[in-house]
């Protein structure tokens, strides 16, 4: 099992219409200084993160990618992941309610140590969710619901 260079990670795009949406709405919104926001060509879900990348275990997700489904997502609310380390500004994510998506994530964390990846695992599962902003607190107020589709699923 041959390791190469960089870790891999395997994301799902939203349309750029959607995104663009988004952005306006999160920008609208009062948040606390120095917030960060994330550039709205940035905005991702990221299903499978492992520090290591084998050419099996890229091989396995192309793979488990070609035989995804269209998934569908829906805006829920704000939170801070502020377990992401001693940062001064933490990620402000909008959580997705995408049952299928995350049966799909999930399936790929139980699976991927086979096929000599090593995924980062995270204490209650894996939570849908897109990273708006870097910051110290969630905003005031609220987003309009919105439905995302995904518009397909990739590798950074």
């Amino acid at each position: 099992m041959a390791l190469m260079e960089k870790s891999l990670i395997l994301v799902a795009h939203f349309d750029l219409e959607a995104r663009g949406k988004l952005y306006e709405q999160v920008a609208r919104l009062e948040w606390p200084e120095n917030t960060e926001l994330k550039a709205v060509d940035r905005y991702h879900a990221t299903l499978l993160y492992s520090h290591e990348r084998t050419q099996e275990g890229e091989d396995w997700l192309l793979e488990q990618v070609a035989k995804a489904p269209k998934f569908q997502a829906s805006s829920s609310e704000f939170a801070v992941f502020s377990n992401a380390g001693d940062y001064e500004l933490f990620p402000v994510v909008l959580k997705l309610d995408a049952p299928e998506l995350t049966a799909f994530a999930e399936n790929l964390l139980d699976q991927a140590s086979a096929h000599g990846l090593k995924p980062s695992r995270f204490e209650g599962g894996f939570k849908a969710h897109i990273t708006v902003a870097f910051s110290t607190d969630i905003p005031r107020g609220k987003i309009d619901p919105m439905d995302f589709e995904i518009s397909h699923l990739g590798f950074w």
